[in-house]
C-alpha cells in the first residue's frame, strides 16, 4: 500500500469521477495492490545528514 497526496485531488474532473462533493476534503488516496515488478532498493541518506537541530 502507498499513501499519495497530490494536486490532482483538487481538479474538478478528478473530484467528480470519485464523487467528492462540495465542501468535502481529500487528504490522500491509498493505492493498494501488488507491483508488476519490485524495484531495487535505493541507497538511503543517513538521518544525521538530513536533520538540523536548532537550539538546545
Amino acid at each position: 500500500m502507498v499513501w499519495e497526496s497530490y494536486p490532482l485531488m483538487h481538479e474538478p474532473a478528478f473530484r467528480e469521477a470519485l464523487g467528492i462533493g462540495p465542501g468535502e476534503k481529500v487528504v490522500g488516496s491509498l493505492h493498494v495492490g501488488y507491483p508488476a515488478a519490485i524495484p531495487a532498493a535505493q541507497p538511503r541518506t543517513a538521518a544525521d545528514r538530513l536533520l538540523t537541530v536548532i537550539g538546545g
